[in-house]
């Protein structure tokens, strides 16, 4: 039987009893274990129907669009986690999009982000007036409720849930592991006798979101507003992040170069559809998913041996790009593989000779 392809329904309705099976009578090793493993397989097969995806974002464009919003784009730096508290036997959880199944960021929370540190900073951003000018905007009370409304009046601007760029995502596991379980879940006190249990969980990680911000009305004190908002909602993003864990470093984002790759994620290449391109993605995937250890253990000469065998330069220059920037986000020293970069970046900069 095929599995389901939505994940959220995988992750609420459709979870292996194996998982579930867990009792303070049972093997407290067999739970952690397969909800690990089932969780492992839902991050590394996650890839959402690619018609669907890509149909849901150009109606999230052409919808904000058609209400004058303004865009941007912005990249997780590490990991995010929005929802990580939400309603679900697992006890942990991922905000998805009902129908889709793709991760996204609800507009509530951006209002609520933008809004919390438009009031807690002493800011000052430099915005466009209606000549294209920049302009000097310093924090003021007034701003602040006429752009986040009141109890007796809405706000002059209406954020949007942010989606994943082109409806590309990529997920990755994670774990926490509280030490005293008992305090938590039976009322004793915290003690070092108690037996810590891994919770692994689902993160998204290294994917670009589309934000969109649009003004109430179409007045020219509305649309200066969310030119303002816009500014906010970056600056939060990249100095209090959102989400869960903010703390230990999930959910702060930076501001995504203007380029025509859609996602930072394996599936970024966006070059024309030929020969070998499927392959080249196949194998990004499979390098995405190791950890930055497996990597180095993978050697430069057996990367340089599965690019050579390529079936056309486009495929060839595609897959080094994505080895170039798989290793820069995992972190893996690249002056030590000075000359096997310096072969990547000959393979990215080479001319398609069928062109």
């Amino acid at each position: 039987m095929l599995a389901c392809p939505n994940l959220g329904l995988q992750l609420h309705r459709y979870i292996p009893s194996a998982v579930l099976q867990f009792s303070l009578g049972s093997d407290s090793k067999a739970f952690p274990a397969a909800r690990q493993q089932w969780l492992q397989a839902l991050a590394q097969g996650y890839q959402p129907d690619q018609a669907l995806a890509t149909g849901a974002y150009q109606r999230w464009q052409a919808f904000t669009r058609a209400l004058n919003a303004l865009h941007f784009k912005a990249e997780i730096d590490w990991r995010l986690v929005v929802g990580l508290g939400g309603n679900s036997v697992l006890e942990t959880d991922l905000t998805l999009h009902r129908n889709y199944s793709l991760p996204i960021i609800p507009g509530s929370a951006l209002k609520g982000l933008t809004r919390n540190y438009a009031t807690q900073e002493d800011w000052e951003v430099a915005i466009p007036d209606e000549q294209g000018q920049p302009r000097q905007r310093k924090k003021a009370e007034a701003d602040l409720n006429r752009l986040f409304g009141t109890l007796d009046q809405a706000g002059s601007v209406i954020f949007f849930d942010a989606i994943p760029l082109e409806g590309q995502a990529r997920l990755e596991l994670d774990v926490m592991t509280p030490h005293y379980p008992d305090y938590y879940q039976k009322n004793r006190p915290p003690s070092n006798d108690q037996s810590p249990v891994p919770i692994t969980f689902l993160t998204v990680a290294k994917t670009t979101f589309a934000f969109a911000i649009a003004p109430r009305t179409p007045t020219p004190g509305d649309r200066a507003d969310t030119v303002l908002a816009l500014a906010l909602l970056k600056q939060a993003l990249a100095d209090y992040g959102i989400g869960g864990k903010t703390s230990a470093g999930y959910g702060y984002f930076h501001q995504a170069a203007e380029s025509p790759v859609a996602n930072n994620a394996p599936l970024a290449g966006r070059e024309e559809e030929g020969e070998g391109m499927e392959e080249a993605r196949a194998q990004a995937r499979e390098l995405a998913a190791l950890t930055p250890e497996q990597l180095q253990r993978k050697g430069s000469l057996e990367l340089l041996s599965t690019l050579r065998k390529m079936r056309s330069p486009a495929a060839k220059r595609l897959l080094a790009r994505e080895i170039e920037k798989i290793y820069r986000q995992k972190g893996v020293d690249l002056q030590k593989k000075s000359e096997f970069f310096k072969q990547i970046e000959q393979i990215i900069q080479e001319k398609d000779i069928h062109q």
